[in-house]
């Protein structure tokens, strides 16, 4: 599905019932920060409010009752990461986050919901994207409560670990990548028949547990500048760590360029993280009239 995860119609709104100390700064600020934070509430997912400079220090603000973590492992480049939920005292307002030690400022996300189970409690249930610059690594996200009043509470810490997106010794590896902020779009059809792309990211049955490491199971990672959203990243890999013996077709979509003229790309194909085949080429406005939902510009067929 195409959409961007901060959606910016709903940005009004969140400047309005945020509470924190200062002014808030334009986007452009907030889009350089290594982890760009959000919020979700019902279905719906809010930009978080970004402000510069330190994290307020505690003031009597409401505490921190727990963070409640899934997998808390993501890619740089990684889009709508969830996982996170925040619980804190219920005179919190807002939840107060930031990557500890490495940003120019701090994000305010509204509290969604009361505690079911604990009605002292209040939850904020967090997204975010990760910039493709951030390097693999062991983090911190640091958290604060904020109530009404903008008193914020004791600071709460929870782990964070950025892996690379592709394994360094990944037998088999298709990678697209490009030059303008257009949307392209990878296109892999599997030995089988399947069509890999962003609206079948994965060659496993539906529901199949751990679908990206079952045997002979290929994922698509990331679906970059999704609705010409520019995440910097511009790139989508197609990645099999037991390929099935069989041709692997390849195509390049052009989803939309964006106002583009034309965009440059290059698709590689690495064999236990080395690059065995390159290709070039370029799409132009034509291309794009005979993409869209369907089939690409054919690049080659491939045998691992």
């Amino acid at each position: 599905m195409k959409h961007p995860l901060l959606l910016t119609a709903a940005l009004g709104a969140t400047l309005a019932v945020a509470p924190a100390c200062g002014d808030s700064v334009t986007a452009l600020v907030a889009d350089e920060e290594p982890i760009r934070f959000g919020y979700v509430i019902g279905s719906t997912t809010f930009e978080a409010q970004f402000f510069a400079g330190d994290l307020p220090k505690p003031d009597g603000g409401p505490k921190v009752a727990g963070i409640d973590i899934g997998p808390n492992r993501a890619a740089p480049g990684t889009r709508a990461k969830g996982g996170y939920v925040v619980r804190a005292e219920d005179t919190a307002y807002s939840i107060a986050i930031r990557l500890q030690g490495r940003t120019n400022g701090y994000w305010v996300a509204r509290v969604g919901q009361a505690e079911a189970l604990n009605g002292a409690q209040v939850s904020a249930s967090i997204v975010f994207d990760v910039a493709p610059t951030v390097a693999p690594g062991s983090y911190r996200l640091e958290v604060s409560g904020v109530d009404s009043e903008r008193h914020y509470g004791e600071r709460a810490l929870a782990p964070l670990q950025i892996v690379p997106r592709i394994s360094p010794d990944a037998p088999a590896v298709i990678t697209l990548r490009w030059d303008t902020a257009t949307d392209l779009d990878l296109q892999v059809r599997a030995p089988d028949g399947t069509l890999l792309s962003p609206k079948r990211p994965t060659t496993a049955p539906v529901g199949a547990p751990d679908a990206g490491t079952l045997p002979g199971v290929g994922r698509l990672e990331g679906d970059s500048v999704a609705s010409c959203v520019d995440d910097g990243l511009r790139q989508e890999d197609v990645i099999f760590l037991t390929p099935p013996a069989g041709k692997f077709s390849i195509f390049v979509n052009p989803f939309s360029l964006c106002g583009q003229v034309s965009a440059g790309y290059e698709v590689s194909v690495l064999r236990n993280g080395r690059v065995d085949q390159r290709f070039v080429g370029r799409i132009g406005q034509l291309e794009v009239q005979q993409g869209g939902f369907g089939l690409g510009d054919f690049i080659a067929d491939v045998l691992f």
